[in-house]
């Protein structure tokens, strides 16, 4: 993966007057992928296991942007392990799954700020802050709910 991300502004000392225009040009990546792209490097700062994955190989880029949408620091290495054992689309939909329910939890109770996914296979509870649980059949995680 390309360190040179919109912050460092290496793409200038190239001659492109974006990181867009330089992922297009020496990438042939479109916009939106370079916009995951990025998104996915600032995620790594905070999430180091994930960011040795990446690195490594051992995750491809598509999965570790779906692990860093509900990945923390405490949980990384469980959604690193569910998204090693799953495909790709099923991860997404599990990720797009726990989101929906921290949705949910937080409009009913808007003092929710966070999820905690106990078990680690088949239909895990999870525990809001409070103590409401909802089923979900997901890996053990912590959800950080804005």
């Amino acid at each position: 993966m390309v360190r040179g991300d919109s912050q460092s502004g290496l793409y200038r000392e190239l001659g492109y007057s974006s990181i867009h225009a330089y992922a297009a040009e020496e990438l042939g990546f479109s916009r939106a992928r370079t916009f995951y792209f990025l998104k996915l490097c600032r995620s790594l700062d905070a999430l180091p296991v994930l960011r040795e994955s990446v690195a490594s190989g051992a995750l491809p880029w598509t999965k570790a942007v779906e692990v860093a949408r509900v990945a923390t620091p405490k949980t990384e290495s469980v959604w690193i392990a569910e998204a090693q054992r799953t495909g790709r689309r099923e991860l997404a939909e599990k990720v797009s799954r726990v989101k929906a329910r921290a949705r949910v939890v937080r409009q009913a109770d808007p003092t929710q700020t966070g999820l905690a996914l106990a078990g680690t296979e088949g239909a895990d509870a999870v525990e809001a802050d409070g103590g409401a649980s909802i089923s979900l059949d997901v890996a053990a995680a912590e959800i950080p709910v804005p």
